[in-house]
Order: C-alpha cells, then sequence, then structure tokens
C-alpha cells in the first residue's frame, strides 16, 4: 500500500516537471514584433526593408534535438522605417516541443 502511494507520488512529479519544462517561455516569442530600421552611417530610416522572422519547433530526438520549421512571418519597414510582424501563436500541446 505504501509503495503505491510513493509510485503515484513520483509519476505526479515527472508528469508535473514535464508539463512546468514544456511552459517555461509560453508567449516569449509570440509577439507581436514591432521596429524600426536605420541606416547606421546616415542616421535616417530605411523605408521598404523586408524583415523576415522564423520560428523554429524543437523536440527531443534520439542523439540530438530535433528541430523544423514552425512558422515564418515577413514584413516591410514603412516611410518611417518602422515595420510590425503579427503575432504567432506558440502554444503546443505537447510539453516535450516547444517554440
Amino acid at each position: 500500500m505504501e509503495l503505491s502511494l510513493i509510485r503515484r507520488f513520483v509519476v505526479a512529479v515527472v508528469l508535473l516537471a514535464g508539463l512546468v519544462a514544456g511552459c517555461i517561455g509560453i508567449g516569449d516569442a509570440d509577439g507581436p514584433w514591432r521596429g524600426q530600421i536605420i541606416d547606421a552611417a546616415a542616421h535616417r530610416p530605411v523605408s521598404g526593408a523586408n524583415v523576415l522572422m522564423i520560428w523554429w519547433r524543437r523536440f527531443p530526438g534520439m542523439v540530438h534535438e530535433g528541430r523544423e520549421l514552425y512558422d515564418a512571418k515577413e514584413a516591410v519597414s514603412d516611410g518611417d522605417g518602422r515595420f510590425m510582424v503579427p503575432r504567432v501563436d506558440t502554444r503546443l500541446g505537447n510539453p516535450l516541443h516547444r517554440v
């Protein structure tokens, strides 16, 4: 009886640790991302600059961590050099996978 209780406690701790490890950083990479492109030499905004944001899904592998493309967004800076990359939902159903 006592061993069964210890076993259930250990399983609960392992599951909770897996869920917490998978949830750390949720929302950190979601965005939206805003910025301004400035020409370093001329100190003037750059209009029409392409901004590319890439999100990778990372997951455990047999030897090394696996990685595959999760999403990509592109934005173009306006006349003031400002851009906005829209939000990406990075919540995953698997606690062992992260973006």
